[in-house]
């Protein structure tokens, strides 16, 4: 029985290690597009110690409220090699509609047009906004919420209390994992 349990705590850890490396070889592999047309590869992303992933709408309230909080982190952790990226995925905005939304709220970050959804389908990216923490192997450290403003659609407390992106990166630049891994974005879904 304990030679059973070993042997598939192995498999499972080896299977997962290999979806893993195989997640993190098609984000590599991938090239992007960033807003004004530059292209870059996801080879990008493992010279950071660590990325975030903001997904953006420029429709969606929410994102709008949460510029303003994702440019202070993004300058906050730029120092310590922590790169941030907006992303917009599909095609439903022009180009044009995310260059004004990126002016109007005067995102820090660079902007990722993910025109076929390479982004989303490789973090699962359903709603905006919606961040995840990289770190530099590419696997996901920390998915969900920025913080805890929002408690549901139309309804948000005066001033966040807990301080999920920033406690998720201020524990992985010292080497422990977030107490919280993943909390349940709310917002606006990815279309």
């Amino acid at each position: 029985m304990v030679i059973r349990k070993t042997f598939l705590t192995l498999l499972i850890t080896t299977t997962l290690t290999f979806y893993a490396c195989e997640m993190s070889s098609q984000l590599e592999d991938a090239s992007f597009s960033l807003l004004g047309a530059k292209e870059f590869s996801g080879q990008l992303f493992k010279k950071n110690k660590g990325t975030v992933f903001c997904f953006f709408s420029p429709d969606c309230p929410l994102s709008e409220n949460y510029t303003l909080p994702i440019n202070e982190l993004s300058i906050k952790y730029q120092s310590e090699s922590i790169l941030f990226y907006n992303v917009f995925s599909g095609t439903l905005y022009s180009e044009s509609k995310i260059d004004s939304f990126v002016k109007t709220y005067q995102l820090k970050p660079e902007s990722i047009l993910d025109d076929n959804y390479q982004l989303k389908k490789y973090l699962d990216a359903t709603i905006t906004p919606e961040v995840f923490l990289l770190d530099s192997n590419l696997n996901v450290v920390y998915r969900g919420k920025i913080d805890d403003w929002i408690i549901s659609l139309g309804k948000k407390k005066s001033a966040p209390t807990q301080f999920y992106l920033e406690d998720a990166i201020n524990s992985y630049l010292e080497g422990r994992a977030p107490k919280i891994p993943s909390i349940k974005a709310i917002g606006c879904f990815i279309e």
